[in-house]
């Protein structure tokens, strides 16, 4: 039975429609600074979001649920079933926050579990808006298995505030690699703070995880929700 589930789920996934092969960047960076507008009026900027392909030629914004809890630096939890009515729009800043990039809305979510809380799954820290169909945002494709231990990686983040629009790329090593998260050792500490979000890729700019979390002061041990996981997380919630 089991072995029937996961047969099905990698149908599903080999037929998302996503971008097949690694694009180029250029010169927009695939990774932006959300700014949440919420409906009372208030705002709130913290962590890092990107884009997606999704079904019937949809694009998503992806980011962690963390971000609007005291873990983004929010002063109380917005419960995930709750996000779509408080959170009136996203913007999408550049790395340098000189200029908007898109606006995405509504939110699509309405369960989830910031890492903090130890739900035993990274992949439910996670947050969904719409992106309308002329985003410049370029959309990250995602890879389709789990990354492989001892796979080079990169977080795609910067520090802030940033003087160029490009994304650091910050490597390190896979060490751990389940579908509930994946462990990354970097070879120097992340010096990009507020990088929760940040996009971690393999050689061939695939997304293989969205960092969540870290461990330790130094900033040399990465956790992040792998790509397989999201996509199911995505695949269950969304209508296709």
């Amino acid at each position: 039975m089991l072995r029937r589930v996961l047969t099905v789920i990698a149908f599903l996934f080999l037929g998302l429609p996503i971008v097949a092969t690694a694009q180029p960047y250029g010169s927009q960076s695939p990774v932006g600074l959300p700014v949440f507008h919420f409906t009372d009026g208030g705002t709130h900027c913290a962590g890092k979001a990107f884009a997606i392909q999704w079904f019937r030629n949809r694009k998503l914004l992806l980011m962690p649920l963390h971000l609007l809890g005291p873990g983004g630096g929010y002063p109380t939890y917005i419960l995930p079933q709750n996000v779509p009515e408080a959170v009136k729009s996203v913007d999408v800043m550049s790395l340098s926050g000189d200029r908007l990039i898109v606006t995405a809305k509504p939110g699509l979510l309405r369960t989830g579990t910031p890492c903090e809380k130890a739900s035993g799954n990274l992949s439910e820290d996670l947050m969904a808006f719409e992106l309308p169909s002329s985003c410049q945002l370029p959309l990250l494709p995602l890879s389709r298995a789990l990354v492989p231990v001892g796979t080079r990686v990169w977080v795609l983040s910067k520090v802030t505030p940033a003087k160029d629009n490009s994304p650091d790329r910050y490597p390190g090593k896979v060490v751990s690699a389940f579908p509930t998260g994946v462990t990354i050792v970097m070879d120097s500490p992340l010096t990009a703070l507020a990088s929760s979000g940040a996009p971690i890729v393999n050689s061939q700019n695939e997304l293989v995880a969205m960092m969540v979390g870290k461990s330790g002061d130094r900033r040399i041990v990465i956790m992040g929700a792998p790509s397989t996981s999201l996509y199911q997380k995505l695949y269950r919630e969304l209508s296709h």
